[in-house]
């Protein structure tokens, strides 16, 4: 392990991030759409709302592992799927590893709970999205998402979802 490993965490639109962190550059949740490329989700207009502020090419370079939360179409979409190289390693729920290899990706990473990667530990948090009679209404339409917490060196990084 690294020890005084210095972290850079950079939005990039949405859930989508860029983590530097122990020497290794991953991106978590890609949504790479172009702006009003795709279907509305509360009925009021095209999203994403607005564009990303780099090229795809400049957002994956130096990318060495995608992260994805969940399947949902703002933390994965068919431009993300499109974009990344099949070959890249991807860390994702495990239920979800099969419809990912469907996809032709082919260095799926599933965590179940607790996931060892490059000596960084990452961690499957369960999270849900609202509570009381939001979390009906979203739990019946979007289900359950889940946040991985990332460790390293005695410092943690919890990636916060975007809900």
């Amino acid at each position: 392990m690294v020890r005084g490993a210095t972290m850079n965490l950079q939005l990039i639109r949405s859930a989508t991030v860029r983590l530097d962190f122990g020497n290794h550059t991953f991106l978590i949740d890609p949504y790479l759409a172009d702006r009003f490329s795709r279907p509305s989700y509360a009925g009021i207009s095209q999203n994403p709302l607005v564009a990303l502020p780099f090229s795809v090419s400049e957002i994956l370079a130096g990318v060495e592992t995608v992260i994805i939360s969940h399947r949902h179409s703002d933390h994965f979409d068919p431009a993300a799927q499109s974009a990344i190289p099949k070959g890249m390693p991807l860390i994702s729920q495990a239920e979800d590893e099969p419809e990912i290899r469907k996809l032709g990706f082919e260095d799926i990473h599933p965590i179940s709970q607790k996931l060892r990667w490059k000596g960084i530990d990452i961690q499957r948090v369960i999270g849900k999205h609202g509570s009381g009679a939001v979390l009906v209404v979203w739990h019946n339409k979007v289900g359950n998402w889940h946040n991985k917490v990332v460790h390293y060196d005695n410092k943690v990084v919890n990636q916060a979802p975007h809900v």
